[in-house]
């Protein structure tokens, strides 16, 4: 599990999606059109979603190992307790 990376949400908003279209294409075409579509776009949409997950985990991989090989002096890393003003 890598802090900071919700994975739910994109899942969540799929499924209402397809529960959307599932409704609009059983009502609207013939139970034979219905069925290829959804067989297809359950496919699809599965691939699809693996793909922006694999981009969105390599983007946040790639990013903190950046940030790793940063020498120490370049990193902007707060020293001692920030002073604030009363």
């Amino acid at each position: 599990m890598i802090p900071g990376v919700t994975v739910a949400r994109p899942a969540t908003e799929l499924m209402f999606f397809s529960a959307g279209l599932n409704l609009i294409v059983a009502l609207n075409f013939s139970v034979a059109t219905w069925s290829a579509f959804m067989s297809i776009y359950g496919i699809i949409s599965k691939l699809a979603l693996f793909l922006i997950g694999f981009a969105t985990m390599r983007t946040i991989g790639v990013r903190r190992r950046r940030a790793q090989m940063l020498p120490a002096a370049s990193r902007r890393i707060p020293k001692g307790r920030p002073k604030f003003k009363n």
